[in-house]
């Protein structure tokens, strides 16, 4: 029994040691958990908009100040999108109001304070913290799937959830997140850190995590994000093998276990032509002028755009919304050049530093998939790229 005991004690120990659970800061806990949090409210209130603000405010007790480091591509950006936005609120009389705009404002500025000050290894601490505690979740929510039973994203007590996702219930796991998308979504910052530190069980363990929540976008750049790394990095002909090989048994593996089935059976049927959040696009691109094309357009939403103008009638609407992925989005809102800015960001992040090149190319492969375009999901993955490629020492230690 103390033998046990003391073996227990030191795989802990070795666990605890190896994914780094012990270095962790407020600031970077409270960034990990953004992604989370914004599908709940408390008090009414969303954590979408108010974790900005809590950021913000535990940012300036810790420094007694804001710090402030401007990012040229980011501030360019941000500038267009000011500018973009005033111009259609006084001619056009845009939807957006003064407090919507104030918000967005508030996330564009959150990412100039927190990106200089975030402690890379507390980073990685709290990231891991978070994955670890959301494939718990996810693999409590399997145990009801493989019996049968549709399941809503993990309550959190004390916190509100919108009626409809817990009456929407559907037979694949998400844990804390609000649908499987977002879980894929998240896991890529920690497995592109997990796989620049060599942290290969990790990976593998993130990896395989994804595949249960049978999230398209998941189970495509996953996968891609280890070609790009095998590609990219110079972790020596040896490192490059065993993640080429462990790949390769990943498949495998997963192809013949029934427990990944379901994820295998999504795979194969996806019907670009017939699925919604792909084929929409295009469609609502045709409709868009040369000029709007170029500059963009000066509704506030797609949904505006679509139907309560009647440009693009024929999309499929969620309430009083429409689904369109990041690139298209950004096209109906910004037109090319604010696309190109946008897309300027992550370019010169990889020109100051290739290591992150692995999650660059997922969060570009994911424009063409998901609404990622000005979420929060967006704010919490330019942090977190602009702070490797400005604290990058850390990362490159073996």
């Amino acid at each position: 029994m103390c033998f046990l005991s003391t073996l227990s004690y030191i795989l802990m120990n070795k666990i605890v040691s190896y994914l780094s659970l012990k270095n962790v800061g407020v600031i970077e806990l409270l960034l990990a958990l953004t992604p989370i949090l914004s599908g709940f409210r408390i008090a009414g209130l969303r954590f979408a908009d108010l974790m900005w603000v809590i950021l913000m405010l535990v940012s300036f007790l810790k420094f007694k100040y804001l710090p402030f480091r401007n990012n040229k591509p980011y501030m360019l950006f941000v500038l267009f999108w000011t500018f973009h936005e005033l111009v259609i609120m006084t001619f056009f009389g845009s939807q957006m109001n003064i407090v919507g705009m104030f918000t967005f404002l508030l996330s564009f500025l959150s990412v100039f304070v927190l990106y200089p000050i975030l402690d890379i290894r507390k980073l990685e601490g709290a990231l891991n913290w978070v994955t670890l505690i959301s494939i718990f979740g996810l693999l409590y929510q399997f145990q009801f799937v493989i019996r049968g039973i549709a399941i809503h994203p993990i309550e959190i007590p004390g916190l509100e959830i919108d009626a409809s996702r817990l009456e929407n219930l559907i037979p694949r796991p998400s844990s804390f997140f609000m649908e499987p998308a977002a879980y894929a979504e998240y896991m890529l910052a920690p497995l592109s850190i997990a796989l620049i530190r060599k942290k290969y069980l990790w990976a593998i363990s993130i990896i395989l995590s994804v595949f249960l929540t049978t999230s398209t976008t998941g189970l495509i750049t996953v996968f891609i994000m280890l070609f790009i790394y095998i590609l990219s990095q110079s972790i020596g002909t040896k490192n490059k093998f065993m993640v080429l090989i462990a790949g390769i048994g990943l498949m495998v593996s997963i192809s013949q276990l029934s427990l990944f089935s379901s994820g295998i059976e999504k795979f194969e049927t996806i019907d670009v032509e017939t699925n919604v959040r792909l084929a929409q696009g295009p469609s609502v691109l045709k409709s868009m002028n040369l000029g709007e094309i170029i500059v963009g357009t000066h509704y506030s939403t797609a949904y505006d755009y679509c139907i309560k103008a009647d440009r693009a009638s024929d999309v499929v609407v969620y309430g009083d919304m429409v689904y369109l992925p990041t690139f298209y989005y950004m096209i109906l809102r910004f037109g090319i050049i604010g696309f190109l800015l946008y897309l300027n960001i992550y370019y010169r992040i990889y020109r100051k530093n290739n290591l992150i090149a692995p999650l660059i190319i997922c969060l570009m492969s994911i424009m063409f998939t998901s609404p990622v375009a000005l979420s929060n999901t967006y704010f919490f993955t330019t942090i977190i790229l602009l702070s490797i490629a400005y604290n990058s020492n850390y990362l490159k230690l073996k």
